[in-house]
């Protein structure tokens, strides 16, 4: 259980339901091409940080495809220093 936790493996339904994220992913591919830095916007309560935990952990598994999203990828927490 203890691995499980330290290394999750997410089980998402179709994200393809929300509003617009065929818009979001066109985005998210152009920034990717054109080597821009994304910006990870959360808020700080109980489903901010996790929310932003996921998109950081996507970016980091995308980072093994494409060479330097990783460092173009910032999270920012505001209230949360």
């Amino acid at each position: 259980m203890e691995q499980s936790f330290l290394d999750p493996k997410y089980q998402l339904g179709d994200p393809f339901l929300f509003r617009d994220m065929e818009k979001s992913v066109e985005r998210i591919n152009q920034a990717i091409q054109n080597k821009e830095h994304i910006g990870i916007y959360s808020d700080y309560d109980c489903d901010g940080i996790p929310g932003a935990v996921v998109l950081v952990d996507f970016f980091k598994e995308l980072s093994k495809n494409v060479s330097g999203i990783a460092e173009r990828v910032h999270v920012y927490i505001p209230g949360s220093s």
